[in-house]
Order: structure tokens, then C-alpha cells, then sequence
């Protein structure tokens, strides 16, 4: 269930009474516009405790009104007497500052999803700088431990951001697409934030020099095939950064063999697997680089503890080629045997039978 669903079905917490046009404009001291007799929400649980006490029953408090008004216009924003409840509030001198207060006291009971619909009401109400700021405030708090918030935070904001042009709403978009892991989009929210003059705390500072390291991580990530050398670019002067991350020494790697300078790229896979030798795609790649220098045996090594955990028809193979090139045939037919079995349509397993009948050693596969 989404969560406007969600706060719809909230709405069946409410008692919905029908109240004469008159009588709601002596309750709220107000001159209303519409001549229509309206529902008004009581909220379930007042009545529900007050049961047994009449003096309850037949003077409800006008706050019980107006909280229900505030919470029905937060939770269904279509509900079908939303703009006479906005009227109302609107008329109402005290309806506001009641609200705020009430706000509060939901907040400091922790009752944030309550807190959260109220001033989601309020916002219909009073848009200003003040209330999206506790609104956002709210939400954040929400989401840090029920991530379904997300979107609903994200509709804040972009409300937030059509109605003022100011740095907030940028820095919440910045936290919001970080934890999206849009990194691109955070980042230039935060530029966003700091063009527009948010502040240069030490806090939107650091936030903006992590965002742009991920962000040249991952984009260093996506080009190690395309374009190598920007990807060392954008990668090597965040190893410092990312100095306990295997990861980071294994793209690397990999750049650099993309490069055909396999020497570097061993160096970084044996960085990456001293720190974590449990990347298997670490093996497999270390395999490929000592075969891309003829040094077959070590590819072995490698091709072969990587096969044991990953059995994949590449690295099958690779396997198959070493021992050819090594003029190991009887290895080489094992290990050909094992290929076919896992794919034996696959192009690279039909050459390898072909050499092994015609007895065409010395063939090396395209790493």
C-alpha cells in the first residue's frame, strides 16, 4: 500500500457528522461563501473514549473539529468537502496557531505520522517557508525509519521548490536523490543549494565533497571499457579515499588491462586481494592478466580457483587455452569436456573442439 493510500484509510478513523450551514458559522464566529450543510470528521477515538461522560458528548470542543479538518485535508487532499473545510480554517482566527501548537505536542509524543498529516493540512492552509521547513523536518524523521516515505518526501519538496526560490529544499533534494543512489542528481542539488546561497557549513561542505567522490566512483566504474583513461581519471584520485575498498583497486585493474598495461593492472588486483581475497571476479581478472602476458601457469592458478566457486563457461575456457597453449593436451580435453557440459553450443567451446581434433595448438582466446 502506498502511502496516500495509506492516510486515505486513516480517514476511517474519523466520524464523519452532517452540520448545518448556520451552525458552523456560529461555532467558528465566521461568514461563510457556500450555503450547503457539510460533513464535519470527529475523530473516532475522543468520542470513543468519552463515551460514558454526556457533558463530553454534547459539548464537543471546537479543537476536536478543526484537528479533524487539518487531518482530512492532509490525508486525502480530494476529499469531497476539502474546500469548504479550507474556508473554514481559512476564516477561523485561531484555527492556526492551534494547529501549530498541536503539531507540536504530536511531535514531542513522537507521534510523527499524526504530526506529519496535520501540518500536510496546514500546508493547504498556510504555505509558508516556516511550515514546509517542519514538514520536511517531520518527514525526514518518518523516513529514516520507514523508507516508504521516500517518495512522499520528494512531492514535498518539489512543492516546497515551485513555491520558493531558495537553498533548502535543494539540500533535502540532495539527501533525498543520495539515498536513492542518484548520485548525479544529489550532487547537483547540492550545487543547486550552494548557487542559490546556502550556506558554506562545514556539514553542506563535506556532504558535497562525499557526493562528488561517489559520483566520480560510479561514473569511473561505467567508462573502464568505453574510455579507460578517463575512468583512471575520475578513479585514481579517490583510491586515498577509498583506500580500504577492494572494489575500487579491482576497476582499476581492469582499466589498465582494458589498456593492455597488465603489469599495473596486477599490481592493483593483488591491492585488492589483500585486502578482501573473497572477490572471486579479483581471481578471475588476475587470471586474465597473467594470460594476456603468456605467463599461463599463473593464469592457471587463478582460472582455476576462480572455476571451483563460479563455474562459468568463460573461465572454463580460459582454462582449456592455457593448457593449450602450455601444449598440456590431455588437461586441455578435461576441461573441454567440462565446457561442453555447462554450454556446448557456445561459439568459443565449438573453435576449441575444432583445434583439439585438427591438432592446431598455439591458438590463444581473444581475453
Amino acid at each position: 500500500m502506498d502511502i496516500n493510500s495509506k492516510f486515505k484509510q486513516n480517514l476511517s478513523k474519523m466520524i464523519f457528522v452532517e452540520v448545518k450551514n448556520r451552525a458552523i458559522e456560529d461555532i467558528f464566529k465566521v461568514k461563510l461563501s457556500f450555503k450547503e450543510d457539510i460533513y464535519l470528521p470527529l475523530n473516532s477515538e475522543y468520542l470513543i473514549s468519552n463515551i460514558s461522560d454526556n457533558d463530553k458528548i454534547n459539548n464537543i470542543p471546537i479543537t476536536i473539529i478543526i484537528n479533524g479538518m487539518f487531518y482530512t485535508l492532509g490525508a486525502d487532499e480530494h476529499f469531497k468537502y476539502n474546500d469548504f473545510y479550507k474556508e473554514i480554517l481559512s476564516k477561523s482566527s485561531n484555527s492556526i496557531a492551534y494547529i501549530k501548537t498541536e503539531i507540536s505536542e504530536q511531535v514531542k509524543k513522537e507521534q510523527y505520522e499524526r504530526a506529519y498529516i496535520l501540518i500536510k493540512g496546514l500546508l493547504h492552509i498556510d504555505s509558508s517557508k516556516e511550515n514546509y521547513e517542519k514538514a520536511i523536518y517531520i518527514v525526514e524523521e518518518i523516513r529514516s525509519h520507514n523508507s516508504d516515505y521516500l517518495e512522499e518526501e520528494v512531492e514535498l519538496i518539489e512543492s516546497w521548490k515551485q513555491l520558493y526560490d531558495y537553498p533548502m529544499p535543494h539540500f533535502y533534494s540532495a539527501l533525498v536523490y543520495k539515498d536513492k543512489g542518484n548520485y548525479d542528481l544529489a550532487l547537483i542539488s547540492i550545487n543547486d543549494y550552494f548557487s542559490k546561497g546556502g550556506e558554506n557549513s562545514k556539514e553542506a561542505l563535506e556532504f558535497r565533497d562525499m557526493l562528488e567522490n561517489i559520483t566520480n566512483y560510479e561514473n569511473g566504474k561505467k567508462l573502464i571499457y568505453d574510455d579507460p583513461k578517463k575512468a583512471l581519471q575520475l578513479l585514481l584520485p579517490i583510491m586515498n579515499i577509498y583506500e580500504e575498498d577492494a572494489l575500487i583497486y579491482y576497476y582499476v585493474a581492469i582499466a589498465y588491462r582494458v589498456l593492455e598495461n597488465y603489469e599495473k593492472a596486477i599490481y592493483y588486483l593483488n591491492q585488492s586481494f589483500s585486502i578482501d581475497n573473497n572477490i572471486i571476479e579479483v581471481v578471475n581478472e588476475l587470471g586474465l592478466n597473467y594470460a594476456c602476458i603468456n605467463d599461463y601457469k599463473n593464469a592457471l592458478n587463478y582460472f582455476e580457483k576462480a572455476f571451483e566457486v563460479m563455474q562459468s563457461i568463460e573461465i572454463c575456457t580460459n582454462i582449456v587455452m592455457c593448457y593449450i597453449n602450455l601444449g598440456d593436451k590431455d588437461s586441455a580435453k578435461k576441461y573441454l569436456i567440462k565446457a561442453k557440459q555447462i554450454d556446448a553450443k557456445d561459439e568459443i567451446v565449438k573453435q576449441l573442439d575444432k583445434i583439439m581434433l585438427e591438432g592446431k595448438y598455439g591458438f590463444k582466446r581473444m581475453l
